[in-house]
């Protein structure tokens, strides 16, 4: 697991806490081809201690099964490891059939366990997609705290969660993540529409909300996790895990403690929907689409700038989308992400001594005309 950047949040992460038992393990729905029920048996110091590694073993026979297969050799003890120090998120349910204490005094506890396959198989697939992927795609994570009984967003336990996402999607999955904490918009009430403006003053092409909730309703917490796209602000991915725990309150490191190891299975998801995401706008054959605005240009300079588009690097095609005495706007489509496209961009404008101040956002540029008589 990622160290985490925060001294409350390495603390607390230090520690796997167990699920809390349900009464019965209902057989999966029809068509529930990804879970796999398996039984099994842990031991440890307590009871607590005992069923924690009775779930770790129950995940660590399904990884085998999902993943051996197609996982290559040399990757798949980082793989399966990582997916087994983060059991609990892996199991959908469990059943208690026995426990006990041995006669060397070690508890032992024997369940049967649904895990969840489908989210093994897509941590194991996210992993070698996203480090092939062409280009890095700006992610920023924020936190969210418009809720009823939402966790502030700004306390040390949120922003632990917060930091996690982001460290496994940046050390883990080789993401562009931006810094949180330096944007000046994650105030003290963050709000999902402070958030997604945020992000996009940030210049980031997709955004993970984290909210944190703790309510006697849930008798524990929740955290909820969603990504969206900022080009079109479409909801691309959205999951979330509860989990109880005797004992804690309902605020502070409570709710944190009882959801921990939800935050890897969720952040893998989103991971893997946002790889899916920029892997189908590339493969349509399409590209990314941007959207350039020239003002005030005199008409030489921005018939040159149109002449220059085809030799950008990735260029797929252009199209006029707009077009009178003072303001030009064009589509134009390129295999590049947005980073490597205002690079190549810019370079083109300074090459050609072109006076312009650009301005970025997600994936709209604007540029303006600089008078050298008024600079």
């Amino acid at each position: 697991m990622s160290r985490l950047p925060t001294t409350l949040a390495g603390a607390l992460v230090a520690g796997l806490l167990g699920l809390a038992p349900v009464q019965a393990a209902p057989a999966p729905a029809e068509g529930a081809v990804h879970a796999r029920v398996v039984t099994v048996r842990g031991e440890g110091a307590s009871l607590d201690q005992a069923v924690r590694s009775a779930l770790r073993r129950a995940v660590e026979q399904a990884v085998g099964v999902q993943i051996s297969a197609t996982t290559a050799v040399d990757r798949f003890e980082v793989v399966r490891n990582e997916i087994v120090s983060h059991a609990e998120g892996y199991v959908r349910r469990y059943r208690l059939i026995r426990q006990g204490t041995a006669e060397n005094g070690v508890a032992f506890a024997e369940i049967e366990a649904e895990v969840d396959g489908g989210r093994i198989r897509d941590s194991a697939d996210a992993i070698p997609a996203l480090l092939a992927m062409a280009g890095h795609p700006r992610v920023v994570v924020l936190g969210l705290d418009d809720g009823f009984e939402a966790v502030s967003a700004v306390l040390p336990e949120s922003i632990a969660l917060r930091d996690a996402a982001g460290v496994i999607l940046r050390d883990r999955f080789g993401f562009t993540t931006l810094d949180a904490k330096a944007m000046a918009r994650q105030g003290s009430a963050q709000r999902r529409q402070d958030a997604l403006a945020a992000a996009r003053d940030a210049k980031a092409e997709y955004v993970v909300l984290v909210s944190l909730t703790g309510s006697q309703r849930l008798n524990g917490s929740e955290v909820a996790m969603e990504a969206v796209k900022l080009t079109d602000g479409t909801v691309i991915a959205r999951d979330s895990g509860s989990g109880a725990r005797a004992g804690t309150s309902l605020y502070g490191a409570g709710p944190f403690l009882a959801i921990q190891d939800k935050v890897f299975p969720l952040t893998v998801g989103m991971a893997h929907q946002i790889a899916a995401d920029i892997q189908q706008t590339v493969s349509s054959g399409n590209g990314f689409r941007y959207t350039l605005v020239l003002t005030e240009f005199p008409p030489e300079d921005a018939a040159w700038i149109e002449g220059q588009l085809p030799s950008l690097p990735g260029f797929v095609r252009t199209q006029t989308e707009a077009r009178d005495r003072r303001f030009i706007q064009l589509s134009v489509w390129s295999q590049q992400p947005t980073g490597e496209f205002d690079a190549a961009l810019k370079k083109i404008l300074a090459d050609g001594n072109q006076r312009t101040h650009v301005r970025m956002r997600g994936h709209s540029f604007r540029l303006d005309y600089v008078d050298p008589v008024f600079r």
